[in-house]
């Protein structure tokens, strides 16, 4: 695979400056956001208008009478020059507990064109805040193409002296206000300086009374972040109360995750690289701050401050980090009596659930809040945003379903209301290869069969049956060896049944592999032409006979047509099993699912794919058999952890076919397993 690199010039038609993360290849045109880790001609890049991480002074009280009742509303102010829009804010209400410890809750806040609000719990804490320059949640109406004006200066500026510059789309980089600079080495660009996602399962924190079900999740972090910032906390669905999840400083590389909540969830986390304390300006001394490369890619370093010798801390701009910018714009505008959802494609190209900046307009302003959009079907994100009249609570939620969609629901009672979103690249829970592999794949570090020394008609050595499922007077499923010509050897298996009970599921495990961890699975697969819901998966981890997890292929069926063809991971979790030997009893099982995402596989077609396991994170991509492997993932998520098992194949068997595998492999080794890709 290609290098990452830098190209600063004209590419696609117009100047740019563009990074590629490392592994990938800059040059190419179709190289998807997820593998960029800059890019000028991206419509917005989130900076920063004003940021600050301990505000312990000026707290005002808001009072309105709502149906009789009196509602107050503690709040600090924040003015700034005035703005052609409203700007999206985040805010967090910052204390320390009774251990000494920082703590934040993002709070509801508001913004005006001049000043942004944002709530705190009472007048003696401090807060947190962060308000974006630019204009997320629609258009700026002064963007125009390029055209002949510079967008990328890196050189001596005619009024800014020596440095690195990017303008917005449409400004001259020459002549434009520092507010129109995307990029400058006076000012830093909002990066991301770890991410990261976890399970989270409820507890009752209150036995014996009223149950109260919480998460509490320690997350011990890469880096060390003296300053305790605040955290973007992503959470997954039905946050309860009018504040977000708390978020506990433990020490300098450790959280707590705190939230209310009777779903089991991943919560994504994000550590914010920016120090609202840094001043730009002119070096005092000549200093070398700029640095390309294909293997370190662009590094700029604060002012003073030698990049090549530059700490993590001390950089401006460091494209190995992503840089989060507006992938999509969602805008609905004056909704009169509104009380159901509003739905809007989502058309960027995600492998996780991406950030979400949301917005409602009430009561004269806008309402910010943060939140997460999920892939998986069903699953609601709660945004914890505005105030309800009684009198407050969550009003507006969303998520996105295996139909790629965002969806925006408001409580009822409302005479107008107006939401914006704007849908950010990228998600905490995309890794690339660079992230996952410490080397290429070897057929020294993998266990693998093509079924080639395999007998047709029997089962194909190696494996095990870990439970056959069937009804009553029914016969149990088998893998089958059976001859196929467009076959990698000639020979292929299947779940096979001589009879159709209405239970006729296959688990069966590579034995030959062994009990695994963190590991990686390749499997070459054809469904044969056939509507089923659920065609073919790959069972991991299998440790227990009553459940497991799986990822693979699925789609609905409705009228024997199979329809919204995707790529899922999830789970099984079965109930009064029957086991071959077994007694005979009634057989139902529940199959949940942790994420999902379209995907156009078509039948009689051979597919790779491929599912990469590390600790809670699952990732998987599909593509055809003799296309080049695509770089990422097609889907990346995080599901709860599970012990130590085996892998295998979970199928349906039937008289007729239904899905074929010709390769398996898996490789425990830290790297891609094997296989004639």
């Amino acid at each position: 695979m290609a290098t990452g690199g830098v190209i600063l010039g004209r590419f696609g038609g117009t100047p740019r400056l563009r990074v590629a993360r490392p592994g990938f290849d800059v040059t190419d045109p179709d190289l998807s956001d997820q593998h960029l880790a800059f890019d000028s001609a991206w419509p917005e890049i989130l900076t920063v208008l004003d940021a600050n991480w301990n505000l312990a002074t000026g707290v005002s009280t808001e009072t309105w009478t709502y149906n009789g009742a009196t509602i107050n509303r503690y709040y600090r102010s924040v003015s700034f020059t005035p703005l052609p829009w409203e700007p999206i804010c985040i805010g967090w209400h910052r204390d320390i507990n009774g251990s000494g410890q920082v703590w934040y809750q993002q709070t509801v806040c508001s913004s005006h064109t001049d000043h942004c609000t944002f709530r705190t719990l009472n007048t003696g804490a401090a807060s947190a805040y962060m308000i974006f320059a630019n204009r997320l949640t629609a258009v700026d109406p002064r963007e125009a193409d390029l055209g002949g004006s510079h967008g990328v200066l890196l050189g001596n500026h005619p009024t800014r002296g020596p440095g690195l510059y990017v303008s917005r789309k449409g400004a001259d980089v020459l002549t434009c206000p520092d507010a129109d600079l995307r990029f400058s080495t006076a000012a830093q660009i909002f990066q991301m300086a770890e991410t990261g996602a976890v399970w989270g399962t409820p507890y009752n924190a209150n036995p014996g009374g009223t149950a109260v079900y919480k998460i509490t999740q320690t997350i011990n972090l890469q880096g060390s972040y003296p300053s305790f910032p605040p955290v973007l906390l992503l959470g997954g669905s039905d946050i309860s109360g009018i504040w977000g999840a708390t978020v506990t400083w433990l020490s300098a590389n450790s959280i707590s995750v705190d939230m209310t909540t009777s779903t089991a969830q991943a919560i994504q986390y994000i550590i914010p690289a920016y120090d609202p304390t840094y001043a730009g300006g002119a070096d005092t001394v000549a200093t070398p701050r700029v640095r390309m490369d294909a293997d370190g890619g662009l590094k700029v370093s604060k002012r003073n401050v030698n990049v090549n010798t530059a700490s993590g801390a001390q950089l401006l701009l460091d494209t190995s980090k992503s840089v989060l910018h507006v992938q999509q714009r969602v805008a609905h505008d004056a909704i009169t009596a509104f009380t159901g959802s509003l739905s809007t494609d989502l058309t960027g190209d995600t492998a996780g659930p991406p950030l979400g900046f949301y917005a409602g307009y009430r009561y004269g302003r806008w309402w910010c809040a943060g939140g997460a959009l999920h892939t998986a079907e069903g699953v609601i994100g709660t945004v914890v945003g505005l105030p309800l009249p009684s009198p407050w609570g969550n009003e507006m939620a969303a998520w996105s379903g295996v139909d790629r969609k965002a969806w925006s629901i408001w409580a009822s009672g409302h005479s107008t209301v107006s939401f914006r979103a704007a849908i950010v690249d990228h998600s905490a829970t995309y890794a690339g290869e660079d992230e996952l592999y410490t080397g290429p794949a070897t057929t020294g570090t993998s266990t693998y069969t093509d079924f080639g020394s395999a007998t047709v008609g029997s089962s194909p050595p190696g494996w095990g049956t870990a439970q056959a499922l069937y009804s009553a007077g029914g016969a149990a499923s088998v893998l089958r060896v059976e001859t196929m010509a467009d076959t990698i050897s000639g020979k292929a298996v299947r779940a096979y049944n001589s009879t159709s009970p209405a239970v006729n599921e296959l688990q069966s495990t590579f034995d030959t592999a062994g009990v695994v961890g963190d590991c990686d699975i390749l499997v070459g697969f054809k469904m044969a032409n056939g509507a089923d819901t659920y065609p073919l998966q790959i069972m991991f981890k299998w440790g227990a006979t009553t459940e497991f997890q799986v990822g693979g292929i699925r789609c609905d069926v409705s009228g024997g047509i199979a329809q919204n063809s995707r790529i899922y991971y999830g789970y099984n979790n079965f109930t009064n099993i029957l086991i071959v030997g077994g007694s005979i009893g009634s057989a139902t099982h529940n199959v949940g699912s942790y994420g999902e995402r379209l995907y156009p596989w078509a039948y009689d077609t051979w597919y790779w794919m491929r599912m990469n396991l590390q600790g809670g994170y699952r990732r998987i991509k599909v593509w055809p058999r003799g296309a080049a492997e695509p770089p990422g993932w097609t889907l990346a998520f995080v599901g709860p952890g599970v012990t130590n098992g085996r892998v295998g194949l979970h199928m349906d068997g039937t008289p007729a076919p239904k899905a074929y595998v010709d390769f398996f492999s898996v490789c425990a080794a830290g790297r891609p397993a094997w296989g004639p890709v």
